[in-house]
């Protein structure tokens, strides 16, 4: 790699420097700007999420409180570097260079003494090592002191230390000793109290014949290390610099008390204790691992101190009264007071001790390493089998079990287990508790009496609980009672609960944890400790939280519809999606409890259960939601929105039977509340979820009505586009391109990525019924391309269906089909399934592959039994007799015509035609494929 390879180098080593072409910025706007500068540059990739950023320029703040400050730095970074400016890219999940603009002196380092470890030949590991060690004008990151800046620090001078030692190794073995004395000596600085780099030097002054430089060399390390910790130097090192041994009167030795035996298996830690090691490798160093309750912090730090007494000739006490020594590790376990512990590390430290320590409360002390512990990780829904055996909290629960009993585990209890393990949020001790009972309990039994089970569980294991909440203000217990009522919460909706006051300090206590969820930061109570604190909750304070609580939800959720259109709308969505379950229950809970607050939650939701791709299937929810307000919610107009949002996601996901009485409501609703535009609102949602597909005739009196009732430019641009299409359906080619023309040009020149991306594919749809084939497909392509970058899952999935159509001959349908079939199966989509599987019936039927055409025609069937209505039946049907009577097989083809009554001319099997007259629509789907098999030859 080369350090000119990009277009920008920033220098870390020293003094920060941004580097291109003969000119260097080192001067910045404010330090933080630089900061951010670097923060961006070393990160993996380079690129850094915007909360963990934020969190680590102002690590004293909360969240809420930095955004609007990283939003400056990044004004004032991009004013301050000049043309680099272009290459930094930022929205409102990410920090980014653009990749291969920007080379670190770091990074460059790294790889350079990566490459040397691979090589054997010593000349070329010298000139690697030498170009590496080139790079190190001084220590990282020189004149800044925040803590990540200490810690890599930290790690580059060591690592520098080892690469001079190295080079001095490779020098010394090509016969260079002079060049091997001088990277010797340059070890040494790096770590003036390293006992190896400094025998080494002592060494090589020897075996050069510089004998005096030899013992000055030794005196002055001699001298330090007294100084430093109350010891002179080692024999090893007092030999070769030829200084006879002087007894040493040193402090009396620590009590020794190393674990006599390795502590359980821990299961998906290695990477925490991997950076406890890296901690605890220093002199000096204090580790203190910091979680909630049950989150596993003491088996961890006992595996810690386990690996550490195994890799160290060094004693190891464990509590009581420390005395000094020259090295060592103190461990403090099971103070839960913040100042004792406090005193306990400083006292350690001072007598010369490495320490480590657990903690339920933050400490933030000078000198400290703080090492979050979080919940275990936890299997994803739908994961395969192999790895969700692979998953740690899936392995806790089965450490009990044999390889052999594991490996005969059905999908059914590897699926239960793996629920389990969700429920109980991956918190060790939980884990540790349920496994036992997998022995005498299949997992699906487990999860049924799950919240009996939880209750003898949080009543031995979070007794401690009541006092640590007595000790929280009363603002925090409140934020912790509505935390606990909900499977987590985004920030965004966590600032509606409680204030940053609030969640600083249930994070300081560990009694919350963070987590990431598709990018969205997410705060939360594991679920056992969650139900403890609601157990021990009274019915009365209970009660009323929730409804305070759900209330919050669903203003929440009410407010958050407008920020999901425009061009920040994917964020947003990923927000409410990560809100999903929140909102669902929530909603089951307002139908019963308070039907007022089920209207704006309905409203909230209807566009992420949708038009995002989660399941449609829980739209049918939103349809009683709205029914459940009608008499309860005295805002008219509120009943008319979750009306309609109700619809719409009953009509993306197929549910017509139930989406048309909802569009009716909605239309009665916004009437009587006096709302015209709400009613054309209603209208050309109405047209295209339902008339356009059941009544053509109807969809385009009610699309013109739309047209005219719609009050703002987008709405009449869908009400005039759903026209068009009504036109084209009608015959009426001519006007509706007309029309179709003039939407395209108004929406392609909207703000909303979105609308432009619709745009192509409703102008295709017309030419295309107007038998312009060829101009629709570029329409077509350019849809499919635009609304994929958007992620709007239900526009996408029509775009690509569509997209299918017009093109079954082309090599890239298979493709677009399976994209197609993964989006309606995440959205539970069973009209969009059918779709699919009619057009892979048809591409495979122009391909006359008769085994695909076997495969489709079962999907098809499949699917027309999910979907309601007898309609689409009688569609499937006809494409059947169709394709039959394409292939020669007529007789067939019209029993099924016959069977649907249809008067045709010819013969017919007069049992398949009788069979095919069922009452009985799954009788029918099977039938049909088993005529089909036999008709084709299988």
């Amino acid at each position: 790699m080369e350090l000119t390879a990009a277009r920008f180098t920033l220098r870390t080593f020293g003094a920060l420097a941004l580097e291109s072409d003969g000119e260097r910025i080192a001067k910045f706007s404010t330090k933080k700007c630089a900061l951010l500068l670097a923060l961006v540059a070393v990160e993996k990739h380079q690129r850094i999420g915007r909360d963990r950023l934020a969190e680590l320029l102002w690590p004293d703040d909360y969240l809420d409180m930095t955004r609007q400050r990283l939003r400056q730095e990044l004004r004032r970074l991009r004013e301050n570097v000049g043309s680099f400016g272009g290459y930094l890219r930022a929205d409102r999940q990410w920090v980014e260079v653009e990749p291969d603009a920007l080379v670190t002196d770091a990074q460059l380092f790294d790889d350079l003494i990566a490459e040397s470890d691979g090589v054997e030949e010593p000349r070329v590991k010298a000139k690697l090592l030498e170009q590496a060690v080139s790079l190190l004008q001084g220590p990282f990151l020189t004149g800044y002191s925040d803590p990540w800046v200490t810690a890599m620090r930290r790690t580059y001078d060591e690592r520098a230390r080892q690469a001079w030692l190295s080079l001095a190794d490779v020098h010394e073995a090509c016969e260079s000793p002079e060049a091997a004395l001088a990277a010797t000596m340059n070890a040494v600085r790096h770590d003036p109290l390293d006992s190896d780099a400094n025998g080494t030097l002592i060494r090589r002054l020897f075996e050069r014949g510089q004998e005096a430089r030899a013992r000055q060399a030794f005196f002055e390390f001699d001298a330090m290390m007294f100084r430093e910790f109350g010891k002179h130097a080692p024999d090893s090192i007092r030999i070769p610099a030829g200084v006879a041994s002087v007894e040493v009167r040193e402090s009396a030795p620590a009590k020794e008390n190393p674990p006599t035996a390795r502590p359980a298996p821990v299961f998906g830690r290695e990477d925490l204790l991997a950076t406890i090691a890296n901690v605890l490798s220093r002199r000096g160093s204090t580790a203190l691992l910091v979680g909630t309750i049950g989150v596993g912090k003491r088996h961890i730090l006992r595996e810690a101190v386990w690996r550490f007494s195994e890799e160290n000739s060094m004693p190891v006490q464990f509590g009581g009264p420390c005395e000094s020594v020259a090295d060592g590790l103190y461990v403090v376990e099971g103070v839960d007071d913040a100042a004792t512990l406090a005193i306990a590390i400083e006292d350690a430290a001072r007598k010369g001790w490495r320490v480590i320590a657990d903690s339920r409360t933050r400490i933030r002390m000078e000198g400290v390493t703080e090492i979050l512990v979080p919940p275990m990780e936890t299997p994803s829904v739908g994961a395969p089998r192999a790895e969700t055996l692979a998953n740690p909290s899936v392995q806790l629960l089965l450490s009990q079990f044999s390889e052999t009993a594991i490996s005969k585990a059905l999908p059914s209890e590897v699926a239960s287990i793996a629920e389990l393990a969700r429920q109980l949020d991956g918190l060790p001790v939980a884990l540790k508790a349920f496994a036992p009972r997998l022995i005498l309990q299949n997992p699906a039994q487990i999860l049924t009496a799950l919240e009996s089970s939880l209750r003898d569980f949080t009543e031995a294991n979070f007794k401690m609980l009541p006092a640590l909440l007595a000790e929280l203000s009363d603002e925090a217990r409140s934020g912790l009672l509505s935390l606990a009522l909900l499977d987590g919460a985004s920030a965004e909706l966590a600032q509606q609960l409680a204030t940053s006051d609030v969640w600083r300090e249930l994070e300081n206590r560990c009694l919350i944890v963070m987590r990431e969820d598709a990018g969205v930061r997410r705060l939360r109570v594991p679920k056992p400790m969650a139900f403890a604190i609601r157990s021990q909750t009274d019915p009365i304070s209970l009660a009323k939280a929730m409804r305070e609580t759900f209330a919050r939800l669903a203003l929440f959720a009410f407010n958050m519809d407008y920020y999901l259109v425009g061009e920040n709308q994917d964020y947003f969505f990923r927000c409410m999606e990560s809100e999903l379950t929140n909102l669902l229950s929530t909603i089951k809970w307002a139908i019963v409890n308070d039907p007022s607050i089920a209207a704006k939650l309905v409203y909230g939701t209807w566009r992420t259960l949708g038009a995002r791709g989660n399941p449609s299937r829980d739209a049918e929810l939103l349809y009683r939601g709205a029914a459940a307000a009608v008499g309860h919610e005295e805002d008219i107009l509120m009943i008319a929105r979750s009306w309609t949002g109700a619809g719409i996601a009953l009509a993306i996901g197929g549910q017509l039977d139930l989406a048309e009485p909802a569009y009716l409501a909605g239309i009665e609703a916004f009437t009587a509340g006096g709302d015209m535009t709400g009613v054309g609102w209603v209208n050309l949602n109405y047209v295209g979820g339902v008339l356009i597909h059941t009544d053509p005739k109807r969809a385009l009196e009610v699309a013109k009505l739309a047209a005219e009732q719609s009050g703002d430019s987008i709405n009449r641009s869908l009400a005039n586009a759903a026209y068009a299409y009504a036109l084209a359906q009608n015959g009426q080619f001519s006007e509706a391109i007309r029309i179709a023309e003039q939407v395209f040009a108004d929406r392609v020149s909207s703000d909303d990525p979105s609308a432009k991306g619709r745009a192509y594919g409703e102008l295709a749809h017309i030419y295309q019924l107007a038998g312009r084939t060829e101009a629709a497909r570029p329409l077509a392509i350019e849809g499919v391309r635009r609304l994929r970058e958007v992620g709007v899952q239900d526009l996408l999935l029509e775009a690509l269906i569509f997209r299918a159509e017009l093109g079954l001959d082309v090599d890239d349908t298979a493709e677009i089909l399976d994209e197609a079939e993964a989006i309606a199966q995440r959205m539970g989509s069973n009209s969009h399934l059918l779709d699919v599987a009619r057009l892979r019936f048809r591409s495979a039927s122009l391909k006359r592959d008769r085994v695909a055409m076997i495969q489709a025609i079962e999907k098809v069937f499949n699917s027309t039994q999910a979907a309601s209505g007898d309609r689409e039946l009688s569609k499937s049907l006809q494409l059947l007799a169709t394709e039959l009577d394409r292939s020669g097989k007529t007789e067939y083809a019209n029993s099924i015509l016959r069977a649907l009554g249809a008067d045709v001319e010819g013969a017919s099997h007069a049992g398949w035609e009788s069979l095919l007259s069922s009452d009985s629509k799954p009788t029918i789907c099977v039938l049909a494929v088993v005529m089909a098999k036999e008709a084709l030859g299988e």
